[in-house]
Order: C-alpha cells, then sequence, then structure tokens
C-alpha cells in the first residue's frame, strides 16, 4: 500500500465550475512553485514539460526522486481515482487541489486520503501544509481538510 489519496467525480463538471478549479489550480501550482520551492514537472523524469492545467486535466508529478505517483485529475466522471504520493514533496500540492476540486466541484466531487490527524503520539497534520498552500495561493482561511473520510 502507501499513503494515497482516493476521489470520484459523479457528474461531469460544467465549463465554467471547471474554469474556476483550473484558475485555483494554476495558482496553486504556482505558489507550490515559486514560494515553497516544489519542483513540479509533467512527469517525474519529464523535467523540461510543465504540470498541465487544461480543459481537459490537471496532471503533475514531482521530480526525480521527489515524484512517486503522478497526479491526474481528469474533467469527466470517475468512479474511483487515486494518486499514491509516499508523503514527498509534491503531496502538499495535491491535496490542495483536491480541497480546490471540493471548493469549486461542490457534491459532484468527493475524496479521501489515508492521511492521520495523530501519527505514533505525536500531533501530526499530514494535509496541514496541503490547507496552507491552499490558503495562501487562494487567499482563503480554511482551519481544515474537507476530505469525506480520514483515517484517525
Amino acid at each position: 500500500m502507501g499513503y494515497t489519496h482516493y476521489w470520484q467525480i459523479d457528474s461531469k463538471p460544467t465549463d465554467s465550475e471547471w474554469t474556476a478549479f483550473m484558475e485555483a489550480a494554476a495558482k496553486i501550482i504556482s505558489k507550490a512553485k515559486n514560494s515553497y520551492m516544489i519542483n513540479l514537472a509533467w512527469e517525474y523524469d519529464q523535467l523540461d514539460r510543465k504540470p498541465e492545467v487544461s480543459m481537459e486535466l490537471v496532471r503533475f508529478n514531482g521530480t526525480d526522486e521527489d515524484g512517486h505517483e503522478t497526479f491526474y485529475f481528469a474533467n469527466k466522471v470517475s468512479d474511483f481515482e487515486f494518486c499514491k504520493t509516499a508523503r514527498k514533496d509534491y503531496d502538499a500540492p495535491v491535496v490542495a487541489i483536491l480541497i480546490a476540486a471540493k471548493q469549486y466541484l461542490g457534491s459532484k466531487f468527493d475524496w479521501r486520503s489515508d492521511g492521520y490527524g495523530d501519527y505514533q503520539g505525536e500531533t501530526y497534520n499530514d494535509h496541514g501544509d496541503g490547507v496552507k498552500l491552499y490558503n495562501e495561493a487562494l487567499g482563503a482561511s480554511l482551519d481544515n481538510t474537507n476530505a469525506s473520510k480520514e483515517r484517525s
């Protein structure tokens, strides 16, 4: 197994919903790269190819050893999608974009995570960096994730 985020889209987003989400995703990716210094690319071994944010999908990965599974979020109905990030640095923009998807796609979208609220007796918030990135990139003030289920 491994540290993974899961999602589904019950009905296709409207063009206006997807456009608003896409704009948010672009801001999150930009903030992650420019302020958090998280190296992102279209694929972990294609450093010259930028992350994709389009009317069809949002796609990126960490780079080299900081990459794991590619985050591939398509503009379509899907029963079960996932991205295993292994808690690498690019997990923060993945979480931030999943938060944005819930904000912009509403009840059409649901997500959950293997994230923990308590890790080996120490306070540990797996989604904290993603929430912080979301807030800073979009001028928001969420205080936690909007995932439907989290393991505790």
